[in-house]
């Protein structure tokens, strides 16, 4: 049997997570932006760039977005990061995947946080050339990651 039949729909149900998460980035983004800015700051689009860089509050926004990013950004790591193969590899709830992958990542925070570290320099690297080093880096990504999950979960 395929790992994705088995467990089908905890796996659609950890991407609807996800995807929680990930609306609930995108609310906080608008949100510090209208804070920042107010809501009557609409420049045309030819404009918005200059605007913004001409705007004081552009270095605080900044500050400010990049750390709430960058703790959201931790939460989906940490969600997901033994969650996803755990829910391939066995017959599991998505509740109980992703409290095991929380588990796992603060018991070895220290690994967990190179390991995010690597994924977004790999990925970045990746970018450069127009996109298509995802070709070789998402595959090695996703090896590695399994072999995490089999190492770090018994």
């Amino acid at each position: 049997m395929r790992p994705g039949r088995r467990n089908g729909a905890q796996l659609a149900l950890m991407g609807a997570a996800l995807l929680l998460l990930h609306l609930f980035w995108v609310r906080i983004a608008g949100l510090l932006f209208a804070v920042f800015f107010g809501l009557g700051f609409s420049p045309a689009i030819e404009t918005l760039p200059m605007a913004l860089l001409r705007s004081d509050q552009l270095l605080p926004f900044l500050i400010v977005g990049t750390g709430f990013g960058f703790a959201l950004a931790c939460v989906a790591f940490a969600m997901s990061v033994v969650a996803i193969p755990m829910i391939v590899d066995r017959d599991i709830s998505v509740v109980e995947a992703i409290v095991t992958s929380f588990r796992v990542t603060l018991l070895n925070w220290r690994a967990m946080a190179l390991w995010a570290g690597l994924i977004v320099v790999f990925t970045a690297m990746a970018l450069v050339p127009f996109f298509l080093g995802l070709a070789l880096v998402l595959p090695l990504v996703g090896h590695a990651t399994w072999h995490a999950y089999r190492d770090l979960v018994r």
